[in-house]
């Protein structure tokens, strides 16, 4: 493969990163190509997030927060001590 027209600050910031690495351009290039190809598109990944199963809302720890928010409520409205910060209105 050849690049062409590469502006030549990218070619130099590609030197200075495989000379950092003690590699050669061409070793580097390959190494960012590969890597860069490894991660999804946006539109495989969307892809991927649409095939899994829908979240379920049955979480223990979700339901346990909703509990003891729904206890703090209660207790802020009933006057409650731990609502003693509260103004009265």
């Amino acid at each position: 493969m050849n690049v062409r027209d590469v502006p030549n600050q990218v070619h130099a910031i590609l030197a200075e990163r495989a000379a950092a690495r003690g590699m050669s351009l061409r070793a580097y290039v390959v190494e960012v190509l590969t890597a860069h190809v490894a991660l999804p598109t946006v539109g495989e990944w969307l892809a991927e997030v649409e095939s899994l199963p829908p979240a379920s809302n049955a979480d223990p720890a979700a339901a346990g927060l909703a509990a003891e928010r729904d206890e703090r409520d209660a207790q802020l409205a009933n006057g409650s001590p731990s609502g003693a910060g509260r103004r009265a209105g």
